[in-house]
């Protein structure tokens, strides 16, 4: 596009002395007008401003850097014009400080600006998401704490009523739920106790003075007026036709019928409503014996629509008389005034504990920053500025907002005071599209985009001015026909917030030269049909795919088509065209979940390479899930799903028929249980050579927890079972190594924020899974990378391809969030059912039903823009694919809504689409090209009348059946089987290349020093001695039996051994060694460490006080008290030769290094010579099994201390907490 700017872009870079909205469609380069507009407001010729008196604000960091890099690289290229320019010069100066930011950028920008007119620390940090989730559940369960020791009466009845019988979860849920609801809003105390009142009913109301009145009656007519549209439509088809007179009396009666029901609803009277409604007859349907049965059954089935509507509403809006819906409503307000009190309590309690924890979160942003900036009392539409507000009024001369269709009235409100608004002066510069707000679950709210839009003029000269975009540069023009033709029937201000006009429409603006090869082409709607049969042969040799799989199995067949015929894609880089490749390829669907397996075994099958952000939480992507298994095992063997999990794993690759076999084997009881005994009773070798690999990593992985940091340990795990290797082979294999990378970080992480163990860790992270607050997984490392990217709908928002797939146009639409037992809404507050807790009976009230329905519809309209958003990413090819369920009668019910002689289609019909399907289908079915439809699917001549046969855009129709998608699979079977089959049966001997002999000894060549490649680098004391003790006994060591059994499989509680021995690990490195403890002294430390967080309450209770006592009392520590020095925890690393730790005999003549290292508990200078004693907690007695066991440890433990000290080691002691012994050891 360069510097050839349209009129409509010219005037947006160009306004000046007004708030101006700038509506820009998909594609039509608002961020280069917006990065123009900033360049011409710096380099004016006249009065240039710096361009640090900009505030520019972004929707994301990402948006935020891309506009820094665009400015950046303008402003050189203007320096390269004029190089003395001092203006300039500063301009790439002041970038770097420049206000080019996100939202909560802006905000905490302004806490920390004016933070002394918060009650806040000067030091406090952003949390973490998860900390913040976490902190949230702790104060949750004290809250609920203290009101069940209250017994306060309104918890109470709130716990009876949304409860659940075993616990208090689902309340919990809920009182989270309101929160968040209430945080993206002003004044959220003010708004929960607002949203209660609503449901006072003073003496003498009725349900006529209740705030959900004019909701309640655009429900109820939204539900009348398609009754009459369809009783109309079926009376319309037969009036006149003598053979239908008895079936034109009865529509006619019930017409009548819905037409008084219209009436009394232009009234608001409940009441009336009521009386109206049950006025309305839907009668037998006298039987018809004419010819014309298939309009009779057309007219029957409309007709069953119409009561199927007006039934509706019976089960929901009047299913009780209105004196009942005044009581049921009234009942409900000690509820709601319960619900917002407790939200309101713990709004309080959570934002104490996070002052006390220095931490703030993403809506203390947002909040902070109101409060600084706005006077209390203000309003959206009444902002009253602070000082600190006016202050940053006079520092900036234009606020310019981008993706403004997002805006919450948080934001709105923010922006503002710092605008010149409140004093006249008009700044703002806002860019959108409301057609592409999809965030309505983050609050983002497009009224505020549309009440602008309908109010601006299009006229200069005034405060405010709207400017439309609607030229799309990225697209071709069948592209932009096809979206066309779609919206210009779908979307309305009705249904999708906005009238899909000529101004709202796309107009193609981007230059694709000419090409003779295969390229752009018909847009695409592939269907499958679920319906047909598959043949006995297939299923015989084939899995049974499921809806998805097969879906994805038709997008592959397309991709592979597409590449094979050598399509063609337009490089603008290399301004020519290219043969296209995997990475201008986006598949977009509404939801990952599911499809990430799904892809894998079919993209994977196909050899095509994708990448995917899962949907899932980062702590279930497979490769980590696999991981955190093995840290459970090494927890805890003792774990069914973890041990399953590992062992059918590639790593051992166990067969569910082994597994099978080993559980027969070993009968009742734990898996580990039947491990143990088919190692020690099995028969079948395959088998038992895999758990006795296993069960020898495992011992191996216990002992170097022991001795290795979380983060260590985990990259020995990766290494030693070569698991990060193997995860970078499969498909998405440099994804599958970022996330495990990190997994990494996220455990250094953890321990540097004073996390302790495996098994804190372990829990920390089923906390965060349970809080649902799981981190994204790592992102993909490049965009060059020739993968097909598939991604949901809202993470492909300003993003394009070349090629794009809308996949799953036959989802459901998700509507649990009307489902749930309280919802709310932004502007009508509540909407709850009534529990009669004596009769344990739910009654659902009117608030809910109207709250359900505006909700659902808003989504509807939220998906229409979604749709929009996915459509528009395509540039030369848009592909549409789905799955139905039955074609035949899927078309009939599309051919129904098609059937209007209108452009728009009928908005009632539209509204209970219950897929994109139902939407794109009976638009479809109006095109010209739609007589491709296979027999007997062809439109009727009802609709005939209304295709748009000078339609310009071009569509293909393919429609697919699973016998189709079941046959491809058995051909590409049998072709594998039949290559299989080649290489099975190669003749070796011949020498095919010539080259046979050379091509054998390169390949059989050995390394000369191979013993060498044997020795580890590094080594710690626990592998040495583990090493040594199998050596010396000449069998592999047992696992130690001292394993916990999971509180469901055992009858007591209680710590592990291994764990009550970190514990008291744990008091010797913090106790003073040089003081004498008694028990008080003891008790006061152990309580020290408990509130340090260093000791759980239940580590501490299992604290072996005795034997702690014991030893302080000894010689032994009397003598230390007197010690010249004391040193505990001494890390070392020292070199040695690998004959002084290892007895095999490949090692004794090698003369290389090794570096070991560990950590030496204890030891003391005294007399000039040092004394070594290192603590133990085994349930040992005898002292010689302590030296055997401790031996080569302790010896290299003296040789490092004699290095490092350079000093003698004059005595070795290992302190035995059981006996209450200390064991010299004698290494001669």
């Amino acid at each position: 596009m360069g510097a050839k700017w349209t009129t409509q872009q010219k005037e947006a870079i160009d306004a000046r002395g007004s708030d101006i909205l700038v509506s820009a469609a998909a594609g039509s380069g608002k961020t280069a007008v917006l990065v123009e507009r900033i360049i011409q407001r710096i380099t004016a010729e006249e009065d240039p401003l710096d361009i640090d008196r900009l505030l520019v604000v972004t929707f994301t960091k990402a948006a935020a850097a891309e506009m820094s890099q665009r400015i950046g690289a303008a402003i050189t290229k203007k320096l390269e014009e004029k190089p003395d320019d001092v203006h300039l010069q500063n301009q790439l100066t002041y970038l770097s400080r420049a206000d080019i930011k996100t939202i909560h950028a802006f905000c905490l920008q302004v806490i920390r600006e004016y933070y002394d007119r918060l009650d806040i620390d000067p030091a406090v940090k952003t949390a973490d998401p998860a900390e913040i989730a976490l902190l949230q559940k702790d104060v949750l369960g004290e809250l609920f704490e203290t009101l069940y020791e209250a017994e306060d009466e309104g918890f109470l009845r709130l716990l009876e009523t949304y409860g659940e019988n075993t616990g208090d979860q689902r309340l919990k849920d809920l009182i989270l739920q309101v929160y968040k609801f209430s945080q993206g809003y002003p004044d959220p105390e003010n708004l929960l106790r607002k949203m209660a009142e609503q449901f006072y009913m003073a003496d003498g109301d009725t349900i006529d003075q209740c705030a959900w009145m004019p909701l309640i009656g655009e429900g109820i007519t939204n539900g009348v007026e398609y009754a009459f549209y369809t009783l109309q439509k079926a009376y319309d088809r037969i009036c006149g036709n003598g053979e239908f007179t008895a079936y034109g009396e009865r529509l006619e009666a019930e017409l009548e019928g819905v037409k008084a029901l219209r009436q009394a609803l232009e009234h608001p009277s409940y009441a009336d409503w009521h009386q109206a409604y049950v006025a309305v007859d839907f009668a037998r349907m006298p039987a018809y014996r004419g010819q014309e049965k298939d309009t009779a059954e057309w007219v029957k089935n409309l007709r069953n629509e119409a009561k199927a509507s007006i039934g509706k509403l019976g089960e929901t809006y009047f299913c009780y008389g209105a004196e009942t819906q005044t009581k049921l409503i009234s009942s409900l307000y000690p509820i709601a005034k319960a619900l917002s009190e407790t939200v309101i309590r713990f709004a309080e309690a959570f934002a104490q504990a996070k002052k006390e924890k220095l931490w703030l979160d993403f809506n203390d942003y947002e909040h902070f920053a109101l409060q600084i900036l706005t006077e209390p009392g203000s309003t959206k539409d009444n902002i009253i500025p602070t000082d600190a507000a006016k202050q940053m009024q006079q520092k900036y001369d234009e606020i310019m907002i981008d993706e403004y269709q997002d805006s919450n009235v948080v934001q709105e409100m923010l922006l503002t005071a710092v605008s010149g608004a409140y004093d006249g002066n008009n700044n703002r510069f806002m860019v959108g599209d409301v057609k592409q707000s999809i965030y309505r679950f983050r609050l983002a709210m497009p009224q505020l985009f549309n009440e602008k839009y309908r109010t601006y003029p299009v006229e200069k000269g005034g405060k405010t001015r709207k400017i439309i975009l609607s030229k799309n540069f990225r697209s071709r023009k069948n592209v932009l026909d096809g979206i066309n033709f779609i919206f210009r029937q779908t979307m309305s201000e009705a249904f999708g917030d906005v009238d899909y006009n000529d101004e709202a429409a796309l107009y193609a603006g981007a230059d694709f030269p000419d090409f003779d090869g295969l390229c752009g082409g018909e847009n695409e709607m592939m269907l499958l049909d679920l319906s047909s049969e598959e043949t006995e042969e297939q299923l015989t040799d084939l899995e049974e795919l499921d809806k998805r799989q097969m879906e994805a199995t038709m997008i592959a067949g397309k991709i592979r088509e597409m590449m094979k015929a050598g399509y063609q894609v337009y490089d603008r880089g290399l301004e020519s065209y290219r043969p296209m490749e995997y990475r201008d390829v986006a598949v977009l669907v509404r939801s990952i979940r599911s499809w990430g397996t799904t892809l894998d075994d079919i993209f994977g099958k196909e050899g095509i390479p994708y990448y995917a952000e899962t949907a899932e939480g980062y702590f279930d992507v497979p490769e980590i899930d696999t991981v955190l298994n093995f840290l459970r095992l090494i927890d805890n063997p003792y774990q069914d799903i973890p041990l399953l999990s590992v062992l059918h794993s590639p790593l051992y690759g166990i067969s569910a028929d082994a597994l099978t076999e080993i559980r027969l084997f070993g009968g009742d009881g734990l898996f580990y249980e039947c491990v143990l005994r088919y190692l020690a009773e099995g028969a079948e070798e395959e088998i038992l050579e895999k758990l006795e690999r296993f069960q020898a990593d495992l011992q191996d992985w216990r002992e170097m927890a022991k001795e290795l940091s979380l983060c260590e340990l985990l990259r020995y795990l990766y290494q030693q079972t070569g698991y990060y290797d193997y995860a970078g082979m499969t498909p998405g294999g440099s994804l599958r190594q970022a996330n495990l990378r990190l997994l990494l970080e996220k455990a250094e992480t953890y321990e540097n924020n004073s996390g302790k163990g495996l098994f804190h860790f372990i829990r920390f992270v089923e906390d965060m899974k349970t809080a649902e607050t799981e981190s994204s997984a790592a992102k993909l490392q490049s965009e060059a990378d020739d993968l097909v990217r598939v991604m949901t709908i809202h993470k492909s928002k300003g993003l394009e391809f070349p090629v794009v797939f809308v996949a799953d146009l036959g989802k459901q639409f998700n509507e649990a969030d009307t489902r749930a037992a309280v919802i709310t809404h932004q502007e009508w507050g509540y909407g709850m059912d009534y529990m009669d807790l004596d009769h344990r009976a739910s009654y659902r009230t009117l608030s809910k039903t109207a709250l359900a329905e505006a909700i659902k519809l808003e989504n509807l309209s939220e998906e229409m823009r979604v749709l929009y958003v996915a459509l528009t990413r395509a540039k030369e090819k848009l592909i549409l694919t789905g799955t139905v369920r039955n074609l035949q009668r899927s078309v009939e019910k599309w051919a129904e809504t098609a059937d209007s002689v209108e452009e728009l289609l009928p908005v009632f019909r539209l509204r209970r689409g219950r897929s994109y399907l139902d939407w794109i289908m009976p638009a479809l079915l109006r095109h010209p090209q739609v007589r491709v439809l296979p027999e007997p699917w062809e439109p009727t001549d009802r609709g005939e009348a209304r295709q748009f046969l000078d339609e310009p855009s071009k569509w293909k129709f393919t429609f697919l059946e699973k016998g189709d998608i079941y046959g491809a699979e058995q051909e590409k079977q049998e072709l594998a089987e039949e290559q299989q089959n080649v290489f099975e049966n190669w003749d070796t001997k011949p020498d095919y290349s010539g080259r046979k002999e050379e091509i054998f000894r390169i390949l059989s060549w050995k390394y000369d020093h191979e013993t060498a490649t044997m020795l580890p680098t590094k080594v710690s004391i626990s592998e040495i001695k583990r090493r040594y003790q199998a050596e010396i006994s000449g069998e592999e060591a047992q696992v130690p039996q001292e394993l916990q059994i999971p509180q469901f499989g055992q009858k007591k509680e209680g710590l592990t051994a291994a764990e009550i021995g970190t514990a008291m690990h744990t008091v010797m490195e913090a106790a003073d060694l040089r003081k004498a403890y008694d028990a008080d002294a003891l008790e006061e430390l152990l309580t020290e460490l408990q509130q340090q967080g260093r000791l759980t309450e239940e580590e501490k209770a299992a604290i072996r006080r005795k034997e702690l006592l014991t030893f302080f009392s000894s010689d032994l520590a009397k003598r230390m008290q007197k010690a010249d020095e004391i040193h505990k925890e001494q890390p070392f690393a020292m070199l040695v030769e690998p004959k002084e730790v290892f007895l095999d005999d490949i090692y004794q003549n090698m003369e290389e290094f090794i570096q070991i290292n560990g950590i030496i508990d204890c030891y003391f200078v005294e007399e000039n010579a040092v004394v070594l004693m290192d603590y133990k907690s085994d349930r040992l007695w005898q002292e010689d099994a302590f030296r055997e066991k401790y031996k080569i440890q302790l010896r290299l433990y003296k040789e490092a201390l004699e290095r490092v000290t350079d000093l003698p080691v004059k005595a070795c002691y290992i302190y035995a907490f059981a006996p209450g012994k200390m064991i010299p050891m004698n290494f001669d």
